[in-house]
């Protein structure tokens, strides 16, 4: 796709950030042709597909930046790319343990300190693994070093992220929306706000009204329509849990008790009994314990039911067998004396997300509360991203 005049110039100051100190910063709206502008940029810089890797927080997230890209390109998380998984198993001998914590922490002598922390660790959780996280100051891991890292959602890349991303002596080109809400309990590691390149122009016109609805959210005008592909209080729970099932919808919100009152809702038009979880359903993990990292998803291959004294399950599911914490799908049902820590992750149905769940994806169909997301002082650039994760039509709750 041939560039207008404004994102040859937009791309020319990226490239050349690029080349001077190593990191290139591109930021745009939705529609505005990130993408287009950033396959340009690697194309000026002299380099093929073959030569970078992209990458993103989140599974989702990188998936959705590699349907731009040839399939043979190199993708990854960002943890995965700057981090490397050590697991230190309890039953070890106290040496083995002091030997494998020096070698983690690349440090000559352990000690008293790097012990004490290593066993508060273990009691912690007590898990048979204690799992840690080593940054790398490579990407020998790769099955081809690249020349440059393409960064994509960047708003959602934290401090210490993108610290550990400027590390490995590779060459950056950061990817990102200014305008949609930060990582949670942390702040953005890339200064989005000054960027090397700046795209205002609207390219995209598949989703114009959905586009249009997200500027006025924005803006803070009146998003009482009309507006092109966009609904409002259309909602049958049955019918969106049927779309959500399909992989084609998702119900995004801004309170974690609303997302479980959504969940409940949907699975209950369903005719699905609380005490379980069905094949077929699709869980996240919310809360990260050992090799289950936040964000993750996974599909159940099979049937599992339990009762309101349950607090953690072993679940059959597309990754393999999982110990999960039922802490969040019990919900309502869940006694106060079961809301105690569980060595295990904790897993949440995905009818409902929250919207800072939902960044870095995308859906034909999103249901957007906004009557939820109006509590959140980040209302517009949180209903923004909400509304931007939309590919063909967007319903209104509340509005």
């Amino acid at each position: 796709m041939k560039l207008t005049s404004s994102q040859e110039r937009e791309t020319d100051k990226v490239v050349a950030a690029i080349r001077k100190d190593g990191v290139g910063i591109l930021t745009g709206a939705a529609g505005t042709g990130k993408t287009t502008v950033a396959r340009s940029a690697i194309t000026k810089l002299g380099l093929t597909t073959a030569d970078i890797v992209l990458c993103a927080v989140t599974h989702k997230a990188k998936n959705v930046i590699a349907d731009a890209f040839p399939k043979d390109t190199q993708i990854s998380t960002i943890c995965a790319l700057v981090k490397e998984m050590v697991k230190i198993n309890r039953d070890e001998t106290l040496e083995g343990k002091r030997y494998a914590l020096a070698k983690m922490t690349a440090e000559r002598r352990p000690t008293a300190t790097n012990m004490l922390e290593l066993e508060r660790a273990a009691r912690k959780y007590n898990a048979l693994q204690t799992v840690f996280f080593r940054a790398r100051d490579n990407l020998n891991h790769l099955d081809r070093k690249p020349s440059l890292v393409v960064v994509d959602e960047a708003s959602m890349v934290g401090i210490e992220d993108a610290r550990l991303l400027r590390r490995l002596g590779v060459k950056l080109l950061v990817l990102g929306d200014p305008n949609q809400i930060g990582p949670v309990n942390d702040e953005m590691g890339f200064d989005l706000k000054n960027a090397h390149g700046h795209l205002t122009k609207i390219m995209r016109t598949d989703r114009r009204g959905i586009i249009d609805l997200s500027q006025a959210l924005l803006r803070g005008q009146s998003i009482k329509g009309p507006f092109e592909d966009v609904a409002y209080n259309q909602y049958d729970a049955k019918d969106a849990a049927i779309e959500v099932v399909r992989g084609d919808a998702v119900y995004l919100v801004y309170t974690n008790p609303r997302r479980q009152e959504i969940n409940a809702q949907m699975r209950a038009a369903l005719r699905m009994s609380p005490f379980t979880i069905y094949a077929g359903e699709k869980l996240m993990i919310t809360k990260p314990h050992g090799d289950a990292r936040n964000g993750d998803e996974f599909f159940v291959t099979e049937t599992v039911n339990f009762d309101e004294t349950t607090t953690a399950i072993t679940v059959a599911t597309s990754v393999g067998p999982m110990v999960i914490s039922l802490i969040d799908i019990l919900g309502s049902h869940l006694n106060e004396s079961q809301k105690v820590h569980v060595a295990a992750p904790v897993a949440s149905f995905t009818y409902a997300l929250t919207t800072h769940k939902s960044q870095g994806s995308a859906w034909n169909k999103v249901y957007v509360d906004i009557g939820n997301i109006r509590r959140s002082p980040e209302y517009k650039n949180l209903a923004y991203t909400a509304v931007t994760r939309a590919r063909k039509s967007v319903v209104l709750i509340g509005a």
